[in-house]
């Protein structure tokens, strides 16, 4: 299985989860999100507002935080 067909399915399983546990209105935080490509999908999909933490990504709604330190942002975000 190559590289690219693996993401896609890896994403097929995530938004499978998701949809078990997810439900409209909820906020969620995705840790590592890059560009946001994956949050986009969720909120589009599931009604819900996303946030990111992620040192490195970019977007309107990423905070740039290494994990480690999500504890100490408490309610901040």
């Amino acid at each position: 299985m190559d590289l690219e067909t693996m993401e896609r399915e890896g994403r097929k399983l995530l938004m499978n989860l998701l949809e078990k546990y997810v439900e409209d209105g909820m906020e969620l935080l995705e840790v590592g999100c890059g560009n946001e490509e994956i949050m986009k999908k969720v909120e589009e999909n599931f009604g819900v507002e996303a946030i990111c933490a992620d040192p490195y990504g970019h977007g309107k709604n990423v905070f740039h935080v290494r994990a480690e330190e999500l504890s100490s942002l408490g309610k901040k975000i």
